[in-house]
Order: structure tokens, then sequence, then C-alpha cells
């Protein structure tokens, strides 16, 4: 041996001595031996090692070493201790901090048409902020940019299609229904839109300035959408088959709006079985269609000719004077005026889940309702699977869809086409 080692115990031989003599280790410390008490300290439920994160046990403390049971605490010191295991506890919280969020209150929102600028451009916005997504990558400034002239673009839209100069709605009749809500003085939003995302984060051109005297009492529009009374909707490919000419009008249905709209019959064009609606009334005070005088020579009845009042029809038929029983079974009642599409439906994310979707459709049910449509449509893409539930849910139903290839040659989604007849909702469901 060298000099360092002379007259002491090396290795294992020198940590056995040790302990023993201290008295908490047992002379025999081989595993085999330690195996059979440490079983049994397990089965008890008095098993002193630590356990680590994952449930495992892991290597005995200094303190456990001379405080255990079995193989550990061999000595003269016998201490039982409880197992140790790693639970996390949630921390104890206020009653203010483990409240629920507050809901945002429904019935402070307003829904109803608007023609008003300040809000139909406010509209706009909410219409861009929901149709558009951008990629990650994009710099604020481009997404900018690129949002207010769709914001632009669509505010110009809304007020054509609604004045009636758009050429494409030139036989349609547009109405604006927005869903409004009113800030407080200090303009913030009450009833728990504040805390639903109705705050400075929002779009700043989703809020219209409505105080005349440029006070700051503001409103945000949350949601929007367009009712279009006409025979089909332009740019959209699927036309509603029902009504058909021959249908004839359901009872109750007030015609007493025909003609009154941004779709009524224009000067030199033909509302009725090839009459010019210059020279009369096509309206009498029972709700019935009477037939007028010619304002012009006969040549102006081919000039207009009929098939703009009722495009879209399975059926034409030709004037009236070609015999009594040329138009027997044929509903006169031009098809402009029989149906109507929705366009541009949507509720801003922060006002989602709150039953604003449902009231802006029962709204325009009521409106087509008013102009005496008879039935309702609506597209969808069709995998759009959340809308589409939407919709069912609201009593609509597939009339047609497109095909795959038909859409590719578009470049475009697939859309399906859905409809219900018009029915009477009341206010409070608005």
């Amino acid at each position: 041996r060298g000099w360092h080692t002379q007259g002491r115990p090396r290795g294992r031989e020198r940590m056995t001595a040790a302990a023993t003599l201290r008295g908490f280790l047992p002379a025999c410390t081989s595993r085999r031996d330690r195996r059979p008490a440490r079983d049994a300290r397990v089965a008890s439920g008095t098993d002193d090692r630590r356990v680590s994160a994952r449930g495992t046990p892991g290597p005995p403390s200094e303190a456990l070493r001379c405080q255990g049971t079995g193989a550990w605490g061999g000595g003269v010191r016998r201490v039982s201790i409880a197992p140790i295991r790693c639970v996390s506890t949630p921390a104890k919280t206020s009653g203010s901090q483990s409240s629920q969020k507050t809901r945002p209150d429904p019935s402070l929102v307003e829904v109803r048409e608007s023609t008003a600028s300040n809000e139909l451009r406010a509209a706009a916005a909410a219409r861009a902020l929901s149709f558009y997504t951008y990629p990650a990558d994009r710099s604020e400034f481009s997404v900018r940019a690129h949002r207010n002239m769709r914001i632009d673009a669509e505010w110009d839209a809304i007020r054509a299609k609604i004045a009636g100069t758009d050429v494409a709605f030139r036989h349609s009749r547009v109405s604006c229904v927005v869903a409004t809500l009113d800030l407080d003085e200090d303009g913030d939003a009450p009833g728990g839109w504040a805390e639903a995302g109705v705050d400075e984060s929002l779009d700043p051109s989703c809020f219209a300035n409505v105080a005349p005297d440029g006070s700051n009492a503001r409103r945000v529009i949350l949601g929007t959408l367009d009712v279009n009374q006409g025979v089909s909707l332009p740019a959209e490919e699927l036309a509603g088959r029902f009504p058909r000419a021959e249908d004839p009008t359901p009872a109750g249905v007030d015609v007493g709006e025909d003609g009154r709209g941004t779709n009524g019959p224009k000067p030199g064009e033909c509302d009725r079985d090839g009459t010019d609606v210059d020279a009369a009334a096509y309206v009498d005070a029972g709700g019935s269609y009477v037939e007028g005088e010619m304002s012009g020579d006969e040549g102006s009845n081919g000039a207009c000719g009929i098939e703009s009042a009722y495009e879209g029809s399975e059926r034409c038929a030709g004037p009236a004077s070609e015999g009594p029983d040329e138009n027997e079974g044929f509903n006169a009642r031009p098809m402009r005026y029989r149906r109507a599409y929705l366009s541009n439906v949507c509720v801003l994310p922060v006002a989602r889940r709150t039953g604003l979707g449902r009231r802006l459709m029962n709204r325009a049910m009521r409106v087509a309702s008013g102009w005496g449509v008879e039935r309702l449509y609506v597209h969808v893409v069709a995998d759009n699977a959340g809308a589409r539930k939407f919709y069912e849910n609201l009593g609509f139903v597939v009339e047609a869809e497109e095909s795959a290839t038909f859409a590719a040659g578009l470049n475009r989604p697939r859309r399906l086409l859905l409809t219900q007849p018009v029915r009477d909702v009341p206010e409070s469901e608005c």
C-alpha cells in the first residue's frame, strides 16, 4: 500500500464502517439484502425515498438516510415518514379573480336597415375584416393598405346598389341590414362588450361617428348583410327556380311595394304583359294587377318586351292581346318582385356566438316580407360546413349546387344555393 492508504480502510469498507459505528445503517448493505425490506416498506405506504416529477423513486436524501425505516434505518432511531408525492395543487384565488368573464349583453345591439353613409362605411369595414385574411409574413403596412382599399370598394358598392346606380343591379332592390352597438360617453362599449373585444384593439374603421355636433358619440357595426330583391343575384351563376311563373302568389303577400324600389320599371320598360307602365297604374286599391293603356305605338311593345320582367321564369307568355286563353294559369306578377337573395352576411369575430347572426337573418326576413317577396335564397360555399349548418337550422334547404368541374372552370370554390319560403317574423326576434 502507499503511504496515503496505510492504516485506513478504503472504498466501500470505509463507508460501511463509518455508518455502522454511527448506528444508522446496518452492517450488511448489499442490494440483495435490502430488497425485501424495501418491498415491505412500499406495501405499507411508508416509502421514505423521494419521488421525482415523473412519479419514479429517486435517490434518498441525507435526511431520509438518517430518519428512514427499513433497510435505510436499521439503527436505534426509527421514524416512519409518509410517502412524498409531487402533486401540483392549484393556487387559491380570490372571489373576483375566480368569477367568470362577463358575457356581452346582446339586448344592447340594435339590428335594423341603414342608409346612413357613415354606417355603410363601417359595415364595409366589417365585411373587409370578415372576408379577407392575410399570411403571417405580410407586413402591417401592406395589410393596412389592402384593407383600406377593400373598405373603400365595398363602401362604393353598397351605396351604388342602394341608390340603384349600379348597372349590374339595375333590376334589383337592395337594402343593407346592420347590427349596431352605441358606445357610452367615454367611448367604451357597455354591457360586457368591452371585455369581449370591442375596444381599442378593434379596427377603427368599424366605428361610426353619429354625433352631428362632432362630439365623441360613436357606434360600432358588429354585423351586416344585404337583401337583394330580384330574379337572380348578379355575379352568381346559381339562380333560384321558385316561385315559377305559373305559381300563384300566396295569400297574404303584400304586393303594394311592387315597382316602388330601385328595381321598379324604368321609362320605356315593360312591367307586365308587354304594357308600358308609364300609361297607367299597375296596382289598384285591392292589391291586384290591372291592365293599363299603351303609352306609345305598338312597336314599343316589341322594343321592351316582357322578357325583362319575367326573366328567370320557366315560362314566358306573350302579350295579353293574343287571346283570352293564351295566358291561362300564368301569374301576371313580375318575377323580379317574387324572389330575394342574401349576400355579404358577416359578423365580426368578437360578436360571434351571441345570437347576432340569427337576429340579422330574422331582420332580413322581415324586410323581404315587407317587400312582398315569396322566396328567399342564399349562396354558401360547399365546404363551409358551419355556415351551411347555421342556415339549415334557420329552415333553409339546398335547392341547387354547382359541380366541381364548373367551379374549377371559374377558379373559385363550389357553391350551394339554399332557399326557404318567406315567413312572418315578430319584431321581438330581431
